[in-house]
C-alpha cells in the first residue's frame, strides 16, 4: 500500500474489524472519506422499498438481499455457502464480500467449506475472519462490543457490527422486518420462516452499539 493511502486511513481514523482485514486488503476505501451513511438491506418485505432511499450512496446487504439491488454494493455479508451461491448473479455488483473463512453447508452434519473452494468465487474481493459463529449470549455480546471484537451471532448482526467498526455514523436498516416471509423473488429455502427472533436480537445489539459508539442505527418502520 502506498504511503499516501496509509496516511489517508490514519487521517480519517477508519476503524476496521480485526482480524477481519489487514492493511494490505484495505484496497477500496476512498469512498469512506466522504461518506458516513449507509443503507443496510436484509431480505424482509420492506426491501422492496430500497429505491426510496437514494440519499444513501453506500449500500450493504445480508445474504441474498443483494439480488434485489441494481447498483453497486459496498459490502455483502454471508455465513452460508448456499446464500453465496444463490447470489451468484450479483457477484459482479459486490465490491467486498465479508464472511468467515469457512462457511456453512446446507447439510446439518456437513463440515464447513473454505470460501477458497467455492467455484469461481472472487476471493480477491473477500474480507474474511477466522471466528466461529457465537451463541446469542447477552454477557458475551457486551464483552465483545466493549473489546471491539466482531460479533458473529448471525449474518445480520455480524454485518451491522462490521459497519459500525468500519466507521459509518448512520446506518439505516431496511428489510430487517421480523415477522413472516421475505421480499418477492428472493432465492431462499424457507419462504415462510418467522424472522421475529432475528429482529429482536438485532434490536438488542443495536442498542448496545448505539451506547458504545454513538452511532445512529435507524430501523425502517411501516
Amino acid at each position: 500500500m502506498e504511503d499516501k493511502q496509509i496516511q489517508a486511513i490514519e487521517n480519517c481514523r477508519l476503524k476496521i474489524p480485526c482480524p477481519a482485514i489487514t492493511p494490505d486488503k484495505a484496497k477500496k476505501i476512498d469512498s469512506f472519506f466522504n461518506c458516513e451513511k449507509i443503507l443496510y438491506a436484509a431480505k424482509g418485505p420492506s426491501l422492496e422499498k430500497y429505491k426510496l432511499f437514494d440519499q444513501y450512496e453506500h449500500i450493504a446487504t445480508v445474504n441474498e438481499a443483494c439480488c434485489k439491488i441494481d447498483k453497486g454494493i459496498e459490502y455483502a455479508f454471508f455465513f452460508d455457502k448456499n446464500a453465496i451461491l444463490n447470489s451468484k448473479e450479483s457477484w459482479n455488483k459486490i465490491k467486498n464480500f465479508v464472511s468467515p473463512s469457512y462457511v456453512f453447508e446446507d447439510e446439518i452434519d456437513a463440515d464447513p467449506v473454505s470460501i477458497s473452494n467455492i467455484e469461481n468465487f472472487p476471493l480477491y474481493r473477500s474480507i474474511y475472519f477466522e471466528e466461529d459463529q457465537m451463541d446469542f449470549d447477552k454477557s458475551a455480546i457486551q464483552r465483545k462490543i466493549t473489546n471491539k471484537q466482531l460479533l458473529t451471532v448471525d449474518t445480520a448482526i455480524m454485518g451491522l457490527h462490521y459497519l459500525v467498526l468500519a466507521g459509518y455514523k448512520e446506518i439505516f436498516l431496511l428489510g430487517h422486518d421480523g415477522g413472516i416471509g421475505y421480499a418477492e423473488g428472493i432465492p431462499c429455502l424457507k419462504k415462510n420462516r418467522n424472522m421475529q427472533q432475528f429482529r429482536d436480537r438485532i434490536e438488542f445489539c443495536s442498542k448496545l452499539l448505539r451506547q458504545a459508539h454513538g452511532v445512529r442505527i435507524i430501523f425502517y418502520e411501516q
